[in-house]
């Protein structure tokens, strides 16, 4: 007995365990696990089709949907070749197509060791095939559920946008019914090449990011990522920023009002250091107007304006306070004439 397994890609788990039970029973079983898609795919399937003894059906949801299995099912009838149906899933009757509803089908939604075994009585209990008509009947064209021709229209010298959106429908579809890794490498390796085509549209090219970002296979646009727009042509467009307006060349910063004011700067320190209290004001002054040149020749006006600054208030901060004290002399001089002169007294107050 030689038994051909028609199963929907969704189901390929369930169909290779069902094919290695029954193998184990010792009836030869083929199925599509190690083929891809295409013509060459296809015309092994109707090969097998033409020489196996029998067409077990996997029906399930996802089987009554793929027009590939329906393609299977109807070959299989016109060559004559005994279908036996069994379901993957609880179906009721209404939801079988009509091909397989007035056949009994065989309730493996469980499958253990009993529905095992009246499946194999099901199977020894099929009639034998008829000898193949002559003529053989017009072989059915690659089903389009399948990715196997997707390969060669990516490929094409030109797609217009319903063709690019027909491609990206087929793969959104492939990935949603995907449940084995094999199926999503197949779409992952389609929409990839997909991404490399010159000519995709915005639209196509919105699709193929968020199929790819489903997949996990996105990668970072590079900076001067390349645009699509639809045109007269389709062809790939350069993106091309707003203009921009020219920069405006800045005037050179003038060094006026940065000027060192070594004359305040060293009066200050003088008339700081005499006090010695005071000295701390001094020496920001001085080092302040070194700071002026320092950073006019960094080129930093800014810098070198706010040093001068400090300069010219160290100086009116040292003369306000030494104008203070000499006050505050004279006061105490007036109060008390034998203390001597009024700079004696700053000088006596501060250095005792």
């Amino acid at each position: 007995m030689q038994l051909f397994l028609s199963y929907a890609r969704a189901d390929r788990p369930q169909a290779e365990s069902l094919a290695l039970r029954l193998r184990q029973a010792g009836i030869t079983t083929w199925l599509d696990s190690d083929l891809v898609g295409g013509q060459e795919w296809w015309d092994k399937i109707l090969e097998q089709l033409r020489s196996c003894d029998a067409v077990l059906a996997a029906m399930s949801k996802a089987c009554i949907k793929s027009e590939a299995c329906r393609s299977e099912r109807r070959y299989a009838a016109a060559l004559g070749k005994p279908i036996l149906p069994l379901t993957l899933e609880p179906l009721s009757a209404g939801m079988l197509p009509g091909d397989v509803a007035r056949i009994q089908a065989i309730d493996y939604s469980q499958p253990d060791e009993a529905a095992a075994f009246k499946l194999i009585g099901a199977i020894y209990a099929l009639p034998k095939p008829k000898p193949l008509p002559d003529p053989l009947p017009q072989p059915p064209a690659v089903p389009e559920s399948y990715l196997g021709d997707l390969g060669d229209r990516i490929a094409s010298p030109k797609l217009d946008m319903d063709e690019q959106l027909a491609i990206m429908a087929r793969l959104e579809d492939a990935l949603a019914a995907a449940t084995d890794p094999r199926d999503r490498q197949t779409v992952a390796e389609l929409t990839g090449q997909m991404a490399t085509r010159p000519d995709l549209f915005a639209s196509t090219l919105r699709r193929v990011e968020r199929l790819q970002a489903q997949l996990g296979t996105q990668q970072a646009p590079p900076k001067d990522k390349e645009r699509r727009q639809r045109g007269g042509t389709g062809q790939r467009q350069q993106y091309q920023p707003p203009p921009q307006p020219p920069p405006q060349p800045q005037a050179p910063q003038s060094a006026a009002g940065a000027s060192p004011h070594w004359p305040l700067a060293i009066t200050s320190a003088i008339l700081t250091f005499i006090t010695i209290i005071l000295c701390p004001i001094g020496i920001v002054a001085l080092v302040s107007a070194s700071r002026v040149g320092t950073s006019l020749s960094a080129g930093n006006v800014t810098a070198a304006r706010k040093a001068s600054s400090r300069v010219v208030i160290a100086f009116w901060v040292t003369i306000a306070l030494w104008v203070l004290l000499v006050i505050i002399s004279v006061a105490a001089q007036g109060n008390n004439p034998n203390n001597g002169t009024g700079l004696g007294i700053i000088g006596h107050s501060i250095l005792r």
